[in-house]
């Protein structure tokens, strides 16, 4: 996941950190059961449905998604999105 700022002016602030992270997603059929999963450009997935643990060989993109969070913190809101591009999720979330 790549890390962003919420308001861009903060970037050059020695002392901030970034608040908001930004990924794409991506799913995938399990195997096992048929199940679709959803997962992070990761070599393998695990499906929660049976919990097989496979490799993920060509997948379908879902979008782009960001939350807030600062670095080692959990997420301090929902999951927002899909984007189309990741250009559009920073857009939006530097927007509000």
């Amino acid at each position: 996941m790549a890390q962003a700022y919420s308001n861009p002016k903060r970037a050059s602030d020695p002392y901030s950190l970034p608040d908001v992270e930004v990924w794409d997603s991506h799913y995938c059929e399990c195997p096992e059961c048929d199940n679709t999963v959803l997962y992070n450009n990761a070599r393998s997935a695990a499906c929660p449905e049976c919990g097989k643990v496979f490799a993920v060989s060509g997948s379908d993109p879902v979008g782009w998604f960001y939350w807030y969070c600062f670095p080692g913190c959990l997420p301090d809101s929902d999951v927002m999105g899909p984007y189309d591009t990741r250009g559009l999720a920073l857009e939006d979330v530097q927007g509000e």
